[in-house]
């Protein structure tokens, strides 16, 4: 599996990057049979946007029956269109993620859960994963040649936020991650992997 590969794939699409381009490669590069299911619940956005379930095989849980093992993404209904979207590419991340980067269980998933809202002095390896995930979706939505655009074109005043998020279909809150000093340093880590 390689996040690299799927990098590289993402800068030949046209805008706002399709997730039903992206779906499919990513399942194919972590070579599983069937693409994630996604659900739509209702979760208070506030506290989990969206969540990441890959089932144990031996999982008698509704979920795991219904999904066949395969992995499910959860999304908080409250979202709007542009939420849903990258909160789905962010889960989707996961399927790039070593065993140990996942929670486990139900107490696991409250710590992880409570990283989210304090200071923490060394991340657990599923905050990592979290952040890493997030990182990755910012490079998949956003072809690297129009990243360098929109970053004159926003220096010079010529585009917003609000512009650069209409465009590629995000959060604005996500903008401004996207012209971050360590955009490319992180991306290229991210590659490297």
């Amino acid at each position: 599996m390689s996040y690299a590969e799927l990098y590289k794939y993402c800068q030949t699409l046209p805008v706002p990057v399709s997730r039903a381009r992206i779906i499919p490669k990513v399942v194919e590069l972590a070579r599983r049979p069937r693409k994630p299911f996604i659900l739509v619940r209702g979760m208070d956005p506030l506290i989990i946007a969206g969540a990441f379930f890959r089932p144990a095989p031996d999982s008698k849980h509704p979920w795991a029956v219904w999904s066949k093992g395969e992995p499910i993404i959860v999304v908080a209904r409250a979202h709007n269109y542009c939420w849903r979207r990258f909160v789905v590419l962010k889960e989707l991340m996961h399927y790039f993620d070593q065993p140990l980067q996942n929670v486990g269980n139900g107490d696991e998933f409250e710590s992880l859960i409570a990283e989210f809202s304090g200071p923490h002095l060394e991340r657990s390896q599923a905050m990592d994963s979290e952040v890493r995930g997030l990182w990755m979706a910012l490079g998949v939505v956003c072809p690297e040649e129009l990243r360098q655009e929109f970053d004159r074109q926003r220096s010079r005043g010529e585009i917003t936020d609000i512009d650069i998020a209409k465009r590629l279909k995000i959060p604005l809150a996500y903008v401004p991650l996207l012209f971050h000093p360590q955009f490319k340093d992180n991306i290229s880590l991210l590659c490297e992997c």
